[in-house]
């Protein structure tokens, strides 16, 4: 019977780490002739986690609430600021042809412990997709750093 539940464990071990490195590049146009970009709106979303301690011999326990505020578009506009692409405080039809508009959703959870996240990156002066890019990220103890995760790996894959 152990030997059974240890194989049990591996094999869902194995699934999880399979799922959390899911992940998908489509590039129809090369992102390299873009200059600027601009993030369609993204909500924000607080994780709330909460930890207790073991009690002491007097019989205090302690407690500790760890609040964790996160905007998936202050991510995206890290990542492509790094990489060398100018973020354009608001639509211009003149450097329209130069500017990718990045739109941002969660595009699954698998099995509640895994988020997934889709990219999308479109022309500005046609909105014409130009790449998508889907990543998934798993085993983080918060839904926040997950998405953060996912988000991270997605961008790293479409730029490799």
């Amino acid at each position: 019977m152990k030997q059974f539940l240890s194989i049990l464990v591996c094999a869902l071990a194995l699934c999880g780490c399979a799922a959390s490195r899911h992940s998908s590049v489509n590039k129809v146009a090369p992102i390299e002739g873009y200059k600027y970009f601009y993030v369609l709106g993204t909500n924000g979303m607080v994780s709330i986690e909460s930890r207790v301690g073991l009690a002491d011999e007097l019989g205090n326990a302690s407690a500790n609430t760890y609040i964790n505020a996160f905007n998936p578009s202050d991510v995206i506009i890290g990542y492509l600021m790094k990489k060398g692409f100018i973020r354009a405080p608001k639509l211009d039809k003149e450097q329209a042809v130069k500017t990718l508009l990045v739109s941002y959703g969660e595009s699954g959870h698998h099995r509640g412990n895994i988020a997934e996240v889709t990219i999308q990156f479109i022309d500005a002066s046609t909105y014409e997709l130009v790449a998508s890019t889907t990543a998934a990220s798993g085993g983080l103890k918060t839904d926040s750093d997950k998405l953060r995760d996912a988000i991270l790996k997605s961008l790293q894959n479409l730029f490799e």
